[in-house]
C-alpha cells in the first residue's frame, strides 16, 4: 500500500516570512513602497505575481518589472534568515524509514524550492517538488493535488496534507485529503476558521501512532 505526505514549503516546512519581506522591500524601494508582515500575511499565499498585482493592480509593465527583480533578490536571499521547522528532519527520517514518498507542493519555482531543500540538506527526502513553474494546475486549484496523486498512484485515504493556510486547507478537502495545520501560518485568518485534522506547532508535536493510524 503506497502512502504519501505532501508539504507546502513557505509557513510549513520552513520559516521565511523574514527573507520574502525584506526582498519584497528591497523590489519595492525605488517606488518608495514598503510592505509591512500585515499586508504579507493577507496576500502571501498564491505567489509573488499575485501579491505584488495587489500593489500595481493594472500597471502591468511595473508589476511586470518588480516581480522580476524581486525574483532576482529572493534568489539571492531565500536562506538568509529563513529556518527549518523544529522537528521537520526528524519526522522526515521517520517517513522514509516508514516507506512514505514525500511530496513539496508549492508556489515557488522549481529552481528556488531546489535551492532551499539543498541548502538545507533536504534533497535526498523528496520525491518530487511540484512547483509553480513545472506544475499543469497551480495551488490552490485541485488538480494540483490530485495530479500529485495520480503522479504516485495513491488514494486521497492513503495522503496526508501539512499546510499554514486557508489555500491548502480548501485543496486538501476538496480531495478527501486529510489535513495537518501548521500554527502562526503565512495567512491573515484565524486558526479556527481553518478546517484541519489536526493542528500542530511543528513537526514535535505530531504523535507517530496516532498519525501511523490515520493514514492507513
Amino acid at each position: 500500500m503506497k502512502k504519501i505526505i505532501i508539504f507546502d514549503l513557505d509557513g510549513t516546512l520552513i520559516k521565511s516570512k523574514k527573507d520574502i519581506i525584506e526582498s519584497f522591500n528591497l523590489a519595492l524601494k525605488k517606488y518608495r513602497i514598503k510592505i509591512d508582515e500585515p499586508f504579507f500575511l493577507k496576500n502571501a499565499s498564491l505567489g509573488s505575481y499575485y501579491f505584488l498585482k495587489k500593489i500595481f493592480r493594472s500597471d502591468k509593465k511595473k508589476l511586470n518589472v518588480v516581480c522580476d527583480n524581486f525574483k532576482k533578490i529572493y534568489f539571492k536571499n531565500c536562506t538568509k534568515k529563513t529556518t527549518l521547522t523544529p522537528g521537520i528532519k526528524k519526522f522526515l527520517k521517520w517517513t522514509i524509514k516508514n516507506n512514505f514518498i514525500n511530496v513539496i507542493s508549492t508556489n515557488k519555482s522549481l529552481k528556488l524550492s531546489f535551492k532551499i531543500l539543498k541548502y538545507f540538506n533536504l534533497t535526498n527526502y523528496f520525491n518530487g517538488i511540484y512547483a509553480f513553474d513545472n506544475s499543469i494546475f497551480k495551488k490552490p486549484n485541485k488538480k494540483h493535488l490530485k495530479n500529485i496523486l495520480s503522479d504516485f498512484k495513491v488514494i486521497p485515504q492513503n495522503a496526508v496534507y501539512f499546510g499554514d493556510s486557508q489555500i491548502d486547507s480548501k485543496m486538501a478537502f476538496s480531495c478527501r485529503v486529510k489535513f495537518i495545520l501548521l500554527k502562526r501560518g503565512y495567512t491573515d485568518l484565524p486558526e479556527s476558521k481553518i478546517y484541519r485534522n489536526k493542528l500542530i506547532k511543528d513537526f514535535n508535536e505530531i504523535n507517530i501512532k496516532m498519525f501511523e493510524s490515520q493514514i492507513r
